[in-house]
């Protein structure tokens, strides 16, 4: 048994349907994997490294009766500057890493001393250089700050340039360049950690030392940075389903745009009521009451009206027009001729 397929207006617009449906979700499938990213980074750590350092102090006191002790840390109290004899400072760097390395580190110390009135770098060491290695991962330094001598240093700069200083700052700051390798991977890393001795007499809190930040980790890594494609459902990558959107979208559209036009054009046209049909030869059509009929006449039957009035024309005969229910019939002689055409009112 065959199965017959007749496309008519029903099944056009059955279909327009189906189609205009598959068409909006393939338009919002592809709206929305342009909308996502189709590609990612990914990031592999190939060498992960840190730089540490840190200032250590301790305060080595006068004989007192507030502390009742010999040395005292930051974190242990506050440090009044009347009963401290010194400050022992270490800075020690060091260099991490999840990988052997080879390599060295370049460094120079600054010693800048600050007033509210004015500033002066006391001192800057020459470069030094240390190896990186399995054996030496950094270096440590050891400074003695004794407040009395930097308090005579300010004093002695006041009486030179008239200033009157009450309080003032001193910053120890390390200048660090790491040169390290790890197989063909090379870093080149500057760092500039610092601590700040701030004396502050008649304050708050009394005479007082306060210190700065003291410790520093510098976090680096190198990496490995791959694009990749994003896999969808089913296995498939999303600029595939770009393209599986775009191109369900064109033969969708396109299907329901032929459909559409199908329905369209097998929709019956409206057809133009007899005085439309007239309207625009009123002046070669005549009404008559009732039609002629003449013996031994030829009825020549025209297919339109305007074919009639081409006739009318050329002969320079008018054009009668008569009604028999719903039928009009146009009509002219010439001789034994007689030019015809009917037509019925449009339901």
């Amino acid at each position: 048994m065959k199965l017959k397929f007749t496309l008519n207006r029903r099944n056009a617009l059955i279909f327009a349907a189906i189609f205009g449906v598959l068409s909006a979700i393939a338009l919002a499938a592809a709206l929305y994997y342009f909308s996502v990213p189709a590609e990612a980074e990914v990031v592999t750590d190939l060498w992960s490294y840190r730089s540490k350092a840190n200032y250590d102090v301790v305060a080595y006191l006068k004989s007192n009766n507030f502390y009742n002790k010999t040395t005292l840390r930051p974190e242990e109290g506050t440090l009044y500057s009347r009963i401290i004899d010194r400050l022992n400072i270490v800075f020690s760097y060091g260099f991490e890493s999840n990988k052997p390395i080879s390599g060295s580190v370049d460094y120079f110390v600054s010693i800048v001393i600050r007033t509210p009135a004015w500033e002066k770098v006391l001192e800057t060491t020459s470069l030094k250089t240390v190896p990186l290695d399995a054996a030496s991962r950094g270096f440590k330094e050891q400074y003695i700050v004794v407040i009395d001598d930097y308090w005579n240093v300010v004093r002695a700069f006041d009486k030179e340039i008239g200033t009157n200083t009450n309080e003032f700052n001193i910053t120890y700051q390390y200048f660090v360049n790491v040169k390290a390798q790890s197989g063909s991977d090379k870093i080149n890393g500057k760092m500039a950690p610092s601590i700040d001795i701030s004396v502050k007499p008649r304050s708050s809190e009394g005479d007082i030392i306060a210190l700065g930040r003291r410790d520093y980790t510098y976090p680096g890594s190198v990496e490995k940075r791959e694009t990749v494609q994003i896999v969808s459902i089913f296995g498939i990558y999303r600029y595939q389903y770009r393209y599986l959107a775009i191109g369900g979208f064109i033969v969708a559209s396109s299907a329901f745009a032929f459909f559409i036009w199908s329905y369209v054009k097998m929709t019956p046209k409206k057809e133009k009521p007899i005085t439309d049909l007239i309207r625009p030869y009123k002046e070669v059509v005549a009404e008559a009451m009732e039609p002629i009929r003449r013996r031994g006449e030829i009825v020549i039957t025209m297919n339109n009206l305007e074919d009639l009035v081409k006739v009318s024309d050329n002969l320079a005969k008018p054009i009668l027009h008569t009604r028999n229910g719903k039928t009009h019939t146009f009509y002219l002689y010439d001789g034994p001729n007689r030019y015809e055409y009917n037509k019925d009112e449009p339901a």
